[in-house]
């Protein structure tokens, strides 16, 4: 799922939602990705050789609609919280590549002949 602004094409295999009411396209989209188990098990297609969703039932598909200033808000405050996650996948990823530096080195050293004994325990 993801939010286009403006002009976009898209083929047979994509599905494109344009509100025809006020609401706050963050809020949709992140409201669609909450209920994304639900939107697949109300809306796939069965029976085909490709997984696809039937325009239909997606049309018709209800979601919980507050008033446009609470979206907004909700939509604000997701941004805040989903920036701060990926602030942390992405120390956790720093720190899990530098832990395999590490690793690398404490091999390399223990191999390399620079010291004749290797504590395996403190």
């Amino acid at each position: 799922m993801a939010l286009a602004y403006g002009g976009f094409t898209v083929n047979q295999d994509l599905k494109g939602l344009i509100p025809n009411q006020d609401i706050d396209l963050r809020y949709l989209l992140y409201h669609m990705q909450a209920d994304e188990h639900k939107v697949l098990a109300t809306c796939m297609k069965s029976g085909t050789t490709v997984e696809s969703i039937n325009f239909g039932a997606l049309q018709n598909f209800v979601i919980k609609l507050p008033p446009l200033p609470e979206q907004r808000a909700i939509a604000q405050r997701l941004d805040q919280l989903l920036a701060s996650e990926a602030r942390a996948a992405a120390c956790v990823t720093a720190a899990q590549t530098e832990l395999r530096r590490l690793r690398a080195a404490i091999l390399a050293r223990a191999f390399s002949g620079e010291r004749k004994e290797v504590l395996l325990w403190p």
